[in-house]
């Protein structure tokens, strides 16, 4: 079998490491990199250090407009998809690149599997939600990494093809860790102490665009007097740490539900208030499977 799997942001190499490892071992790959995070700090490093195969084709589409971005992304996908005939086309996340990729597939009659199915936020707004949503309902395998995706897909009338095969993060997370215990030095580097600090990360949209509500997280952030780091809420829920999430809505609803994440917009006081004290109420359920997603989604592309 052969297929072509397309990435072309950062979060989607990391999940592509163990999947092409164990896809490469019995079919073949066709590796297509669409160049939406193009700069070596965040696409070239990724790939030498977590041994992903370079790719076949770098499209080199770069930053952009939504619509002059995936559009790009689909041409080039086109015709590299029209040049290698794979047997099915394979995409992970969320990005206008898992987008691009999966109208490529469907409107050139490929079979496609999206890695990560299912996640909701319920929130339009984002461009991830519009982009989860669309490649759903145009993928006709769909591996999710646990039973709430599921629900989510069954409520918008999706049943066939659907899969549990656990989350391919945690894979990484598990293959990686003892290195990164082992090899890393950056609390000695910035004079921090183990279990004295949190970790703080603010990327999404409508959280770093508007100054108004960056001004309202750092405000809430300095008042908490806690010692901040410039964190991700999955990755934290695999370490066993408690994650508070700038955000009103969360495709990871599972985390907030179990106890272990909680959703704190852009209030200061709100913010401020968590990060003093909040501390997960319940024990931490194998959410995300055991670190061997990447077997399953091979075994399922395979059938």
């Amino acid at each position: 079998m052969k297929v072509l799997t397309v990435l072309g942001a950062r979060p989607q190499f990391i999940k592509a490491a163990p999947v092409s490892r164990a896809l490469r071992r019995s079919h073949e790959e066709f590796l297509v990199h669409t160049g939406q995070h193009y700069d070596d700090a965040m696409s070239d490093l990724f790939f030498r250090q977590l041994g992903i195969p370079a790719p076949d084709v770098n499209l080199e589409i770069g930053s952009g407009a939504h619509g002059a971005q995936t559009g790009a992304m689909l041409a080039g996908i086109e015709a590299v998809a029209i040049e290698q005939r794979p047997d099915r086309l394979l995409v992970y996340g969320d990005t206008n690149s898992t987008l691009a990729g999966a109208l490529a597939g469907a409107k050139l009659h490929i079979p496609i599997a999206h890695v990560e199915a299912g996640l909701r936020s319920h929130d339009r707004r984002m461009p991830e939600e519009v982009n989860r949503v669309v490649t759903d309902h145009l993928s006709d395998l769909l591996l999710c990494p646990g039973q709430v995706a599921v629900g989510n897909l069954a409520r918008e009338g999706i049943a066939k093809g659907v899969h549990v095969v656990g989350d391919v993060m945690f894979d990484a997370f598990c293959d990686h860790l003892e290195t990164a215990l082992g090899t890393c030095t950056v609390l000695g580097d910035v004079g921090l102490e183990p279990g004295s600090y949190q970790l703080l990360t603010a990327h999404r949209a409508e959280n770093v665009d508007d100054p108004g509500a960056l001004a309202r997280i750092m405000r809430g952030v300095d008042d908490s007097g806690c010692q901040v780091v410039f964190g991700v809420q999955k990755e934290a829920y695999f370490a066993g740490r408690p994650c508070i999430t700038l955000r009103d809505s969360t495709e990871w609803t599972e985390t907030v539900a179990c106890g272990w994440n909680v959703l704190v917009g852009t209030d200061p006081r709100t913010i401020a208030e968590a990060m003093r004290t909040f501390r997960p109420t319940g024990g931490r359920p194998q959410l995300f499977g055991d670190g061997r997603a990447a077997e399953r989604i091979v075994d399922c592309l395979g059938q």
